[in-house]
């Protein structure tokens, strides 16, 4: 057992004296521009009873834009290739949802509800730059942080126009996680592009659990799917 200790130990110590120590901390901002599409979690069709957001259209979240920005540090160590930065970033997808029609399971008029889906996140982010010589640098990063996730009330109307429902809205708090790869592209000496792929788990969109008729407020189980999306994105980098 002490052997085993002495041997990790001196792994440690050999990585530890490898790393090269650069002078400071160099710190920069960024703005994202990024397009995302939620998968289907399956939970069934807004207008049949069930507790999903389903109609016409098969995925339940559909997609968004995506904007945001952030500032971080490009930290001082390397490791041969391989340098490291982090960042706090927030972002905002005002356009999940969209139109959704079904009938009810007794059949009938077809029922129509506008779905509204806004999205904020939140995360720290670390990453791991691949120096490849040249102007093209391959990253990976992993986010930790928060989502809030607000569904605004739905609305059923019938072809003609007459509603006869709603269902409550509610903004759901989550913890949220993301993968990233990509790769960054010097335009300037202090101007960095880059594209990224981004796999976001916000967490869940969640109704409240009110849904009201013309003939009185009546209690439901509320509707409810995950908002897991993947993301396209493009973000300039500026160090100063």
């Amino acid at each position: 057992m002490r052997k085993i200790v002495f041997v990790i130990a001196g792994v440690v110590a050999g990585s530890v004296a490898s790393t090269a120590m650069a002078a400071d901390f160099a710190p920069y901002a960024r703005l994202d521009l990024g397009y995302g599409k939620v998968l289907s979690s399956g939970r069934g069709n807004l207008f049949a009873g069930d507790t999903g957001f389903n109609g016409d259209k098969k995925d339940q979240l559909g997609e968004s834009v995506a904007v945001g920005g952030g500032a971080g540090v490009k930290l001082p160590f390397e490791m041969g290739p391989l340098s490291f930065r982090a960042d706090v970033t927030g972002s905002y997808r005002p356009d999940f949802g969209g139109l959704r029609s079904g009938t009810l399971p007794g059949g009938g008029d077809t029922l129509h509800t506008d779905l509204k889906v806004a999205n904020t996140t939140a995360l720290a982010n670390v990453y791991a730059d691949y120096a490849t010589g040249g102007k093209v640098t391959p990253f990976v990063g992993l986010g930790l942080g928060a989502a809030w996730n607000r569904v605004s009330a739905m609305n059923l109307v019938q072809s003609d126009g007459t509603q006869v429902g709603s269902q409550a809205g509610k903004t759901e708090t989550n913890f949220a996680w993301s993968l990233t790869t990509g790769v960054g592209i010097a335009v300037l000496p202090s101007v960095s592009l880059d594209l990224a792929y981004r796999y976001l788990d916000a967490g869940k969109v969640k109704t409240g659990s009110v849904f009201s008729s013309p003939s009185g407020d009546a209690y439901s189980a509320p509707n409810h799917a995950a908002l897991l999306a993947h993301e396209l994105s493009v973000s300039l980098r500026y160090s100063f």
